[in-house]
Formats: structure tokens, sequence, C-alpha cells
């Protein structure tokens, strides 16, 4: 099982068992009924919103936005419904507490005063989604970052910074025209997106075609996972290069620099907040990005970023020399990356 189904998994159970307790504490406060009732409503309440954003959700986001919105106001809706028809099913009311009976539904929809109910399951449903949209527009680390506030004064932190561009986009765009090159992209942008959060990375942006991946030091350095993910990626778009072909004609692949160092990390703007990252840290990997294309390379990478980790067995380290970034002065190591002959072609 890979790490983005545990992470899916787990964020089921934990919303799950908190429903759960949110149920019983409000069926207890307002209705006076048992914990226990409360719980099964909350559970089942919980359980089916989390599986819905989890596993479906995802899904939705080929509609445009408002249609998304709406489509998961309806199911939230729906499955409101089931909750509390779960609870009057199973426990009854409170004037009429006979268990499992069809008639405690009627009894509750048509003459009951259920208003308080709905109110509070609609509210936790608009906060659900509103979290999960927040997310999706900004990115899950960059909304938890500012609701928590980390970053409203600027900090100081070691990073690695990893570039990746796609190789033939240029042409492949020109060929394709913008609607259809478009299309190519947000594909490829899903599949990358996996294999970050495989290997715990955070997307920074999207430059063009280009993307910016970025680890906390000990992070990505751990394992090796900044180096990895690059050749995860490429493995994954390889497999899937004949249905890229077949609808595009075109067989994407992706190079890579990646370099680590100091930057300084902090919120900028007000009509339009964004965390951004300062420093030669990140020019200093888009300038590897840029070497790896003259080099004819898959990744490049700096000496100052092997020296933080050790290298996979499955790859090889080729000391390329002396290498001075466009606007710096100071020069650095430069190395390729690429896998081993043997585990090469055991991968292939």
């Amino acid at each position: 099982m890979t790490r983005v189904a545990r992470i899916k998994i787990i964020a089921v159970v934990v919303s799950t068992v908190a429903s759960a307790g949110i149920g019983s504490l409000y069926a207890s406060s307002v209705h006076g009924a048992p914990l226990a009732n409360g719980a099964v409503v909350g559970a089942v309440f919980g359980g089916l919103v989390a599986t819905f954003f989890t596993f479906l959700a995802p899904y939705l986001r080929h509609f445009p936005f408002a249609l998304a919105l709406l489509l998961k106001t309806l199911t939230l809706s729906v499955m409101m419904l089931i909750g509390l028809s779960t609870g009057v099913f199973l426990f009854g009311l409170s004037d009429h507490a006979s268990h499992m009976d069809p008639n405690n539904l009627r009894l509750y929809w048509l003459e009951a005063d259920w208003g308080i109910d709905v109110a509070f399951m609609l509210a936790t449903a608009a906060a659900s989604n509103f979290v999960v949209s927040m997310q999706e527009l900004v990115g899950p680390w960059r909304f938890w970052q500012f609701l928590a506030g980390h970053y409203h004064r600027p900090q100081r932190e070691e990073r690695i910074f990893l570039f990746l561009d796609l190789v033939g986009s240029t042409a492949a765009a020109e060929r394709l025209g913008p609607e259809r090159f478009h299309a190519l992209l947000q594909r490829l942008v899903r599949e990358v997106e996996d294999e970050v959060s495989e290997y715990r990375g955070s997307i920074d942006r999207y430059i063009g075609d280009a993307i910016i991946v970025t680890w906390q030091r000990s992070r990505g350095a751990e394992d090796a996972r900044c180096l990895r993910c690059v050749f995860a990626v490429q493995r994954r778009i390889a497999a899937r290069a004949p249905w890229f072909q077949n609808a595009y004609d075109f067989t994407p692949r992706y190079r890579g620099g990646c370099h680590v160092g100091p930057v300084i990390t902090g919120e900028v703007g007000s009509d339009r907040k964004e965390i951004l990252f300062l420093g030669d840290t990140v020019n200093t990997a888009a300038r590897l990005e840029e070497a790896a294309k003259q080099y004819d390379r898959d990744l490049l990478v700096s000496g100052d970023l092997l020296a933080t980790l050790e290298l996979p067995t499955e790859l090889e380290a080729q000391s390329l020399g002396p290498f001075t970034p466009r606007g710096r002065r100071q020069a650095i190591e430069l190395y390729a990356i690429e896998p081993r002959q043997a585990a090469h072609t055991a991968l292939s």
C-alpha cells in the first residue's frame, strides 16, 4: 500500500472517530440522548463525508468550480439525511423511543422539530467543504501554514528545492495548440502530484510547464526522498507513455535540478496572500535545471545536496566538475544522478 493510500485511509478513520465524539456530545447536550446514540449518527455522517472528500470529490476537479461546489453541496445534503435518518430509525425519538421502527422516520421528518439538527449538520458539512476547497485552491501545505500563522513573521529555514521541467514542451505546445496542451499538462500534473505526495514533498508552484517542489531539508534528505522522487515520476510517466502517445502524439519526460540551502520563508501580499521563499537557493536550483538541458541529463544536483544525504544503492552520482550558475559568483560542484545500470534494467 502506498503512503498516499495509507494517509487517505487514516484520514477517513480519524474523521469518523472525531465525528462520533462530536455527535455524542451534541446528542447529549441538545437532546439529552445517550452518548452512544449520538456517536452512531456522528460516525455514519462523518464517515460518509470523509470517504466522499477523500476518494470521490477529487474527481469533481474536472468540473467547473461552481458546478463542483453545487454537486458537493447536494451530496453532503444527501449524506446529512442518511446520517439523521439512521439515528432516528435505530434509536427512535425522545417521546417515541422505539428501536428500528420505520415509523420513527415519519414522526421525525413530519412532526418533530428537526431544524436545529439539520442546521448543525449543514454547518459541519459546510466547514468540511470550506477546508477541502481551500486546500484545493492554495494547496494543503499552504492552507495549514496560513491557518497556523507559522510564516506570518518571516522564518529562516534550510530547504531542498527541485525544479522539474517538461522536455520538448515548446514544440508540443505549438503542435497541440493551447487547449490540448493545457489538457496534457493537467493530466501530467496529476501524475506528478501523486509521486510528490508519496515522497513527502510539497508543490510550491507551477510556472508554465515547470513544477517547483520543496522539502524541509531533513525530510527531503531522509532516505534521499528528493532524488528518488524524480525517478519515481519518470517511471510513472514512462509507464503511461503509450496512453500519452496515443492521446497527444507526445511521449512526456521530465528533467530536473535539485539544490539545498538557506531561504527566508514568509507571507507576502494583502489582496492575495502567498508564502514566498527568498534566497539564492531557489535560483540555484532553477539554474541546475537549465544546466540539465545543456548537459542532456535527467537530474543534476549540487555537491551541497549530496553532502546532506546518503545516496541510495540504486542511484549513482557522476561528477561534472565545478559549475557557476548564471547570476552567481561562486562555483558549486555539479553532479549528474542516474539509476545504476542493473537497477535501471530491472525497472525498465
